[in-house]
């Protein structure tokens, strides 16, 4: 079995990411699902960091969002002909093909409204989505891991009330 180094940012691009329900009642829960490429299989001591930024023109309020579970696919990519599993997967930024594609399924709560001022609602919003991985070489002040982030996806979130009265949201698709 081949041995591979960890990942680091430069080596993980993000090739798709979509949100299901794209538009919802706020507190409902949903799923993300993010499609990555890398030249390495998996990341070690690696997380997901899921937050929503209230109002991004006045109240910036952060909410860390609850992950309710997630599941990995991992598919190896041909370096002689860029195809996982029989799929074409093209080639990453330097027009070199092979690696690993990825998917990851987050299911995620809702968006607790009753954590939010009356004022934040009806407004623009960020859904921030990061893979957070310890740098086991580099020590912060205080003696413990510094973290970084290998990916970081942000998602405009429209939230305004709908026909029902209760506060929904609409993300916004980067890749359209």
């Amino acid at each position: 079995m081949a041995q591979h180094k960890a990942a680091a940012a430069a080596d993980v691009e993000v090739i798709r990411v979509a949100v299901d329900p794209a538009i919802c009642e706020l507190e409902s829960p949903f799923r993300i699902e993010l499609e990555l490429r890398s030249k390495v299989p998996q990341v070690p001591k690696a997380q997901w960091r899921v937050r929503f930024l209230a109002d991004l023109v006045h109240h910036r309020l952060p909410i860390d969002l609850r992950l309710d579970g997630q599941n990995s696919e991992i598919s190896e990519t041909s370096a002689a002909n860029g195809q996982a599993n029989g799929t074409a997967t093209g080639t990453d930024r330097d027009g070199a093909s092979g690696g690993f594609t990825t998917l990851h399924v987050l299911h995620m709560a809702g968006v607790p409204v009753a954590d939010l001022p009356a004022t934040a609602l009806e407004s623009l919003s960020l859904l921030e989505v990061r893979l957070v991985a310890d740098s086991a070489d580099s020590v912060d002040g205080a003696g413990s891991e510094k973290q970084a982030d290998l990916v970081c996806v942000r998602l405009v979130v429209d939230v305004r009330r709908g026909a029902t009265g209760l506060w929904q949201r609409g993300v916004l698709d980067p890749f359209r």
